[in-house]
């Protein structure tokens, strides 16, 4: 996954809000895909 070498390198809070973040808008475009699939 692009982000995880990012968030590596972020304070832990701030990298568990990214990373669910962005886990939050993989799984919405899986969702679409799957859809449009």
């Amino acid at each position: 996954m692009l982000l995880d070498p990012i968030v590596d390198h972020l304070p832990g809070v701030e990298n568990r809000k990214l990373y669910n973040k962005s886990r939050q808008e993989l799984g919405k475009m899986n969702e679409i895909s799957a859809l449009a699939g």
